[in-house]
């Protein structure tokens, strides 16, 4: 009994205990370029965009320039692995796949999925919005989605692990 109580509590420790991570990215990232060209496949951007608000972790980003990559969209799986946008602090977006996308000559939308990278933290899933109007103004809205912290599961699953042991020198007397 005390066997299999002990290995109970071993393998409960090693699912509960994640190995050491860093955060994840949280927050939005809202970036407007000027002089964006586009069509019924891709998008071509004329010039760097600039962050005009983010929050969370990529804060750090207000104000700054974006450079952002072309890239098609027809077909669907054309955008896969492409840097929707890369900025100076080291922050880039990795686009993984577009969900939707609507266009003509006055109106551009894109909406789609992948992966946010910032140095210091894991890669992120996250939501982008690309829209366009005929003014040739386009704005680009990145959602990041929130991950559970790595280090509350490592507290959680050292305290069980403690009152695992704790359990047995109880049962062992």
């Amino acid at each position: 009994m005390k066997k299999v109580l002990s290995a109970l509590f071993v393998c409960a420790a090693l699912v509960l205990v994640p190995s050491a991570f860093a955060g994840s990215i949280t927050g939005n990232v809202i970036v407007t370029g000027y002089g964006e060209t586009w069509n019924a496949s891709s998008i071509t951007f004329a010039a760097p965009g600039t962050t005009l608000y983010s929050d969370g972790t990529l804060a750090v980003s207000n104000s700054t320039a974006a450079t952002m990559t072309s890239f098609s969209f027809v077909p669907p799986g054309s955008a896969n692995n492409i840097d929707l946008f890369t900025l100076p602090n080291g922050e880039e977006f990795l686009i993984e796949g577009i969900t939707f996308d609507q266009e003509s000559d006055t109106f551009i939308n894109i909406t789609g999925w992948g992966y946010l990278l910032e140095p210091g933290y894991d890669q992120t899933l996250g939501g982008f919005s690309l829209t366009g109007t005929k003014n040739q103004t386009t704005s680009y809205t990145l959602d990041v989605s929130v991950a559970p912290e790595p280090s509350s599961l490592l507290l959680l699953g050292t305290g069980l692990l403690g009152l695992g042991m704790l359990l047995r020198r109880k049962l062992a007397i």
